[in-house]
């Protein structure tokens, strides 16, 4: 998706790989899955199907902390110009 934001934004960001590294696996692998299970749940056990949506509550708020740190990692935003193409 690089060259799309050189394109349309002139810019790109070099933490964009890590912070995808991390959410990415997180959100596919347990938080979704756990929704899932949480809405299921929610119809037969109604207690255990607030349990899994309580726990992928606070794994979105832990992702989100970690990705709200990425993003304030100064000097990682590469601003393009025409002459650097």
């Amino acid at each position: 998706i690089m060259p799309l934001s050189i394109l349309f934004f002139k810019q790109i960001t070099l933490i964009s790989f890590i912070a995808n590294s991390v959410a990415i696996p997180c959100v596919g692998f347990i938080i979704l899955p756990l929704c899932i299970l949480g809405i299921l749940f929610i119809l037969l056990i109604p207690l255990l199907g607030k349990i899994c949506l309580l726990i992928a509550e606070k794994l979105l708020e832990y992702l989100w902390i970690i990705l709200v740190k990425l993003s304030s990692i100064p000097n990682f935003l590469w601003h393009i110009n025409h002459n650097n193409i």
